[in-house]
């Protein structure tokens, strides 16, 4: 080595338990981003809450974050969390795994039951190993009344971490999570934060690429925008696997970094014959792909409000779901990998926890079970 270690003292102040972070103050920094920069580096916010500290008015709150946090351990994290929750607190660092020509898949979900949320998971899990993509699991939006009161709105939306989503069975892990990479919301925010300062021209943006569900869903969710404990049916896709992975194998999208799966109703892609109404689907599309587009380059995640989003959002088809005109035993075996398809069916769940508080008497959050 050439070179010398560098090494400085800090204040014990200014080093954190993530853990602590989110039972005393706020847990919303598991979004990542600038949610966890937010609330970690509070520069715009430390004075008032510092002086109320030194007047003895937060004595209890052990975990309140005063100062910029310089650093941070996940000692109650368990298992393969501890890593997660350093990446959501913005205090992963590795060169190569920031890697700006890392190809990436992810889509926006929204939860509105957890059989949608778990098949649209799975589906996208499947079309990120056939391609070889690492998968973005993005933070969750939910309708209000879904967040459990003890947890705190993110720009007054119920917003859910990303790495409490999923559920992998053991057998995943030793079957496929080996060619998986699976990373955060944040990761691109990270690249250009970190790595690429000033050269935010050489990280690729995203590429939003269209595919459009012939069978509008409204008619399964519009019912629960009032009332979302009405909710029973699940949502439903006429599109197939089969079209997603002949898209995303296409050469034209495999040349492609960034790729973001934006599902739009069928109404977007008709071709109306009067010039006002074709000027009309138009303006309603680029506004619905722009949506898109800011939603992929926000650090967490930007979303309009609940009962808009919800008009427009469409869903990944299903991994079991029969292809139209096919009479199939096991619907599954057209895919590209069926076995693969098998093992994100069989392997994946969801977190037991969405959306509430993991309660006991342990300081940390515990992990997904």
């Amino acid at each position: 080595m050439t070179g010398r270690l560098q090494w400085a003292f800090f204040p014990s102040s200014s080093a954190v338990l993530l853990d602590m972070v989110y039972k005393f103050n706020d847990p919303r920094y598991e979004l990542g981003g600038l949610a966890a920069l937010s609330i970690l580096q509070p520069s715009n916010r430390t004075n008032a809450l510092s002086q109320r500290h030194k007047m003895g008015e937060a004595t209890k709150d052990v975990g309140q974050v005063h100062d910029a946090v310089q650093a941070v351990h996940t000692t109650c994290y368990e298992q393969k969390n501890k890593v997660n929750g350093l990446k959501a607190a913005n205090a992963f660092w590795n060169p190569y795994y920031y890697n700006v020509t890392r190809r990436t898949l992810t889509k926006k979900i929204i939860y509105i039951t957890p059989e949608q949320v778990r098949n649209e998971i799975r589906t996208l899990f499947y079309l990120g190993y056939i391609t070889n993509r690492s998968i973005i699991i993005p933070n969750l939006l939910s309708h209000p009344n879904i967040m459990h009161k003890s947890l705190d709105l993110y720009s007054n939306q119920s917003l859910w971490p990303f790495f409490r989503v999923v559920y992998y069975k053991p057998s995943f892990y030793k079957q496929l999570k080996p060619s998986l990479s699976i990373i955060e919301p944040a990761y691109y925010w990270r690249i250009e934060r970190d790595y690429f300062m000033n050269k935010s021209h050489l990280i690729p943006k995203p590429f939003l690429l269209p595919v459009y569900n012939h069978e509008n869903s409204q008619n399964y969710y519009m019912s629960g925008e009032k009332d979302h404990q009405k909710l029973q049916r699940a949502l439903k896709s006429t599109l197939t696997i089969r079209s997603l992975e002949q898209q995303l194998l296409s050469p034209r999208i495999q040349g492609i970094s960034r790729v973001v799966l934006t599902v739009l109703p069928s109404i977007l892609s008709e071709q109306e014959e009067r010039q006002e109404l074709r000027e009309k689907r138009d303006e309603r599309r680029r506004d619905v792909l722009q949506h898109h587009y800011d939603w992929a380059m926000d650090s967490v995640g930007r979303f309009l409000p609940y009962d808009q989003e919800i008009k427009e959002y469409e869903v990944l088809p299903k991994l079991n779901q029969p292809i139209p005109s096919q009479d199939r035993e096991d619907p599954i075996l057209s895919y590209y990998a069926p076995e693969v398809a098998r093992i994100m069916i069989q392997d994946i769940r969801l977190c037991d926890t969405l959306f509430r508080f993991d309660g006991g008497n342990r300081s940390c959050f515990n992990k997904c079970k």
